[in-house]
């Protein structure tokens, strides 16, 4: 498991040296840098494994900074905090791992934490041979987390795996790699040329996905076929990430 790096963006002094205390209370190894007022991208230095944020900080927008951050560090876990408990319904958009309601702050933090175990921080590396039509060397074999894919397509009688950072044409099949990755709960195929992975959807519009952001690249095709096995996991897997209330 990486290293834990915590990221908290509160306006609320106390609330905030509070829940850092808790924090490295509980992980003795991490690190947690605070702001209390919106930071740029330029002072965020860490891969984050979890953002924390409040709803309103001062003027700026809780939700619409977590958009934001997303986009920089998609693998990094949201949570959402706030003295109103109502608030919560509009933090669904963002697809938190739960909020922290500052009044029950004692029993929200035994949720996260909860909630933070449960989830694979560092997922698992898988092994592939890549096609030796795009390796200078034959028979080369790369290690990929699976965290890092994004979706994958069909190539010819191959696949192309599709991470935050780059392209891999590897020798399997579609089928072949789903089975693999049976026990990933977040990998789904949605059409017979392509498999997702849940935790990087931006939006759905009909029979198109678009994963990670808007950019025309990252839009794959959902499939009649696969859609009604596709909506009942992407709700379930909301109802796993969200809040608990």
């Amino acid at each position: 498991m990486r290293k834990m790096n915590f990221l908290i963006i509160d306006d609320d002094i106390n609330f905030t040296l509070e829940l850092e205390k808790r924090i490295l209370n509980k992980y003795n190894d991490a690190k947690c840098d605070r702001f209390f007022t919106k930071p740029t991208l330029s002072e965020l230095k860490d891969d984050y494994t979890v953002i924390i944020i409040n709803i309103y900080i001062g003027k700026d927008n809780g939700i619409e900074i977590a958009k934001e951050l997303k986009k920089s560090f998609p693998r990094s876990f949201i949570v959402f905090a706030s003295q109103y408990s109502q608030q919560i319904f509009f933090t669904q958009m963002v697809k938190p791992l739960c909020f922290i309601r500052k009044s029950h702050l004692d029993h929200d933090f035994k949720i996260f934490i909860y909630l933070l175990s449960k989830e694979k921080i560092e997922g698992e590396k898988l092994f592939f041979q890549l096609d030796n039509s795009f390796s200078d060397e034959r028979n080369t074999i790369v290690s990929i987390n699976s965290e890092d894919i994004v979706y994958i397509e069909c190539y010819l009688h191959n696949i192309i795996i599709n991470t935050l950072k780059k392209q891999y044409v590897v020798n399997l099949s579609l089928k072949e790699f789903m089975k693999m990755v049976k026990d990933y709960q977040y990998f789904i195929q949605i059409h017979r040329s392509y498999a997702i992975n849940m935790k990087y959807i931006h939006q759905i519009k009909g029979s198109k996905i678009q994963m990670i952001d808007e950019c025309a690249k990252n839009e794959v095709t959902l499939c009649l076929r696969y859609k009604n096995k596709f909506i009942d996991a992407f709700k379930e897997s909301l109802l796993n990430h969200g809040s608990m209330y």
